[in-house]
């Protein structure tokens, strides 16, 4: 017996010891600062403080998104103390926090319901004995001028009128008690429906080991960042010119989206080239073996899409659905789709590549509602572990949401240009733009382009070795929801050589391109661009800075101050049949108006037919124009003063077989 009492008392001791021992465990409050936006996820940089003694202790940082990639994340403190470990973990117990509010929420509404049902009661009693004290009340008054006892009779009218005026104003109360509960049921019905719509509420938190050497450490600065997904950004362009006599101004702005589980509340931002995600190892080339049948066989890489394509539909988990989103006319890969489960907040956007990958609920039978700015939205069913590939078909264009410092707007409701840039706030060559490995711009705000200027906001744009980041010195909100947001990068006044050219055979639309030389050192990339000529919107084009060209060429649409006539004139159109031969001629008039009030040059291409056979014999005749005898090319370079128009004339004679069908047109 007395050794049963020592070994209880020793491990309860040990106990007592270990307990004694146990860390401090502290939970610490952060927010986020800055978050650097790459092409394809973000790095978000919270800050922290803490106290805490002198030895070991445990900081919790809660509340994150559940998102966060764990093996991303880093912690830096400021003070004399060391960090001694660093670990990412799920939090479920708010999950559970909800599922008790749920329950706590249903109770009260059942309460509610209970008490309605005790006053719907109490209201039927108080109509029943109204209903019997009028009928009495009738009875005593067809009684009461035959009657001696007319104390008797007034007393009782007098009792019947107090109590019907208790009821009246008993139902009136009860009546207000019925609106209000009304209101309490209309209250927590829609708080279970939010919680409801919460369909996962887990978190990550990071718990951060620290150790105090010499004493106690009081409000330590941490900083902590992490990557999350489900994020990302493109460049978008507005290119105006006001004339083909000035600068072309171009205006670099970011469509942001962002569905990483939390929000960026007035955040400092970073816009990056960079894609963290994307390996940064140069690939190998494997050996590639010709077979006698001529067949090829590669290994060491892949051949193109299709593999890739037949490689991620392996991949997929049972209860996760991928594919990847494409523009229905191009076939090129929309980025920044937005791929959500209709009739939830759950989702997620589509990366460079167009690709998306999101796991479904094993209970959800919802379909996939794919959108895109632009684009018609498509709603597609769902088969867990299936690979989709979507088309979307352009739409009419959209109001884009701005973000402007503080807040967002619509840019239809804007009065001017959300931001520009002014040739005296820069210094360079061209346009007083100068850029380097880092330069700085002066954007101006929403009255950018009235005469009482707003401060500027200040763009720095930094060029590192690999990638090119835009810094953001004002604050933005951007919340989690998938949706797009527009932050302005610069502008840049561009000098640009203009040409307009046309071939009225195909169209009859003057279509104005712009050439810009030396334009690698203003680090634009490649992306959709708005066009605006003279004031007017043209239409969409895309700034394609993929190239080795040394010239920028871009396309600004069309101009429907130009105006261009193609005619055909019947009296050369007459058929002749000469010892077996067949003898046909055509001749055409093309009219150019210049209806701008400065002068332009604008180069016509028409066309010849060529013969490929010495049986079809073809001459020509159009004075001014240069031949391409290779390609059956006429060029004609015409400058017109304002107002002006010219006549250009053409005509071919072909000479065939007189049994062949030659189509001339």
């Amino acid at each position: 017996m007395q050794l049963r009492f020592l070994i209880l008392f020793m491990f309860i001791l040990c106990f007592l010891n270990i307990k004694a021992q146990d860390i401090l465990q502290q939970k610490m409050d952060s927010k986020i600062e800055h978050v650097t936006v790459f092409l394809n996820g973000a790095q978000v940089a919270r800050t922290a403080t803490a106290s805490f003694p002198k030895g070991k202790s445990e900081l919790l940082l809660r509340g994150l998104t559940p998102n966060l990639d764990a093996q991303s994340v880093t912690v830096k403190g400021d003070g004399d103390f060391t960090i001694m470990s660093v670990k990412s973990q799920m939090n479920f117990l708010e999950e559970q926090k909800r599922k008790d509010t749920i329950v706590s929420l249903e109770n009260q509404r059942e309460m509610i319901w209970d008490l309605m049902l005790k006053d719907s009661v109490e209201i039927m009693v108080m109509q029943n004995e109204e209903e019997l004290l009028l009928r009495n009340r009738v009875q005593v008054l067809g009684i009461e001028k035959t009657t001696t006892k007319t104390e008797d009779l007034t007393n009782l009218i007098d009792l019947q009128r107090k109590r019907l005026k208790e009821i009246y104003e008993r139902r009136f109360q009860l009546k207000k008690i019925s609106n209000q509960r009304w209101e309490d049921i209309r209250k927590v019905q829609a708080q279970i429906k939010e919680l409801n719509t919460r369909k996962n509420t887990t978190t990550s938190e990071i718990v951060i080991t620290v150790f105090a050497k010499n004493t106690a450490i009081s409000n330590a600065i941490f900083k902590v960042e992490y990557i999350v997904p489900n994020t990302n950004w493109y460049p978008t362009y507005d290119i105006r010119v006001q004339n083909t006599q000035e600068p072309m101004l171009t205006q670099m702005k970011a469509k942001v989206r962002q569905n990483s589980g939390e929000d960026w509340r007035e955040v400092k931002l970073t816009l990056s080239t960079g894609e963290p995600k994307r390996t940064g190892v140069k690939p190998e080339l494997g050996v590639w073996f010709l077979g006698s049948n001529g067949y090829g066989s590669f290994w060491g890489q892949s051949m193109n899409l299709q593999e890739d394509l037949a490689k991620a539909k392996d991949e997929i988990s049972k209860n996760t659905v991928q594919g990847i989103v494409r523009d229905g006319d191009t076939g090129e890969p929309l980025i920044g789709a937005s791929v959500v489960i209709q009739g939830t907040t759950k989702g997620t956007i589509t990366d460079i590549d167009g690709r998306f990958s999101i796991d479904i609920p094993f209970n959800t039978t919802s379909p996939l509602s794919i959108s895109f700015v632009g684009y018609e939205n498509i709603i597609t069913p769902v088969k867990l572990g299936s690979f989709l590939e979507l088309n979307l078909k352009g739409s009419a264009a959209l109001d884009e949401v701005v973000v402007v410092g503080y807040g967002t707007s619509r840019r239809s409701e804007m009065t001017g240009a959300v931001s520009t840039i002014t040739a005296h706030e820069l210094n360079g060559r061209v346009a007083g733009v100068s850029l380097g490995s880092s330069s700085s711009f002066k954007i101006r705000g929403a009255s950018a382009y009235n005469k009482n200027e707003s401060i500027p906001l200040s763009i720095k744009e930094e060029q590192k070795p690999t990638t090119t980041s835009f810094d953001i010195e004002l604050p933005y909100s951007i919340p989690t929801n998938g949706k797009e947001y527009q932050v302005d990068i610069k502008e840049i006044s561009l000098v640009a050589s203009y040409k307009y050219t046309c071939a009225p055979k195909m169209d009859n639309d003057a279509f104005l391109t712009a050439q810009v030389l030396n334009w690698e050192k203003y680090n634009l990339l490649e992306g959709e661009a708005n066009l605006y000529l003279e004031g007017t919107y043209l239409g969409k084009s895309f700034l394609k800075t993929n190239s080795t060209d040394d010239t920028l060429k871009i396309s600004l649409g069309r101009d429907k101050n130009v105006v261009i006539k193609r005619t055909k004139l019947k009296d050369f159109g007459k058929n002749k049949i000469i010892s077996n031969k067949r003898q046909e001629s055509r001749d055409f008039e093309i009219l150019i108006k210049n209806k701008k009030n400065y002068p332009l040059s604008i180069v016509i291409e028409e066309q010849i037919p060529i013969s490929k056979d010495k049986k079809i014999d073809i001459t020509y005749k159009a004075d001014g124009a240069q031949m391409d005898a290779d390609k059956g090319r006429l060029t004609w370079k015409v400058d017109l003063n304002p107002s002006e128009d010219k006549k250009l004339t053409f005509s071919y004679k072909v000479i065939y077989p007189d049994n062949w069908n030659v189509d001339l047109e």
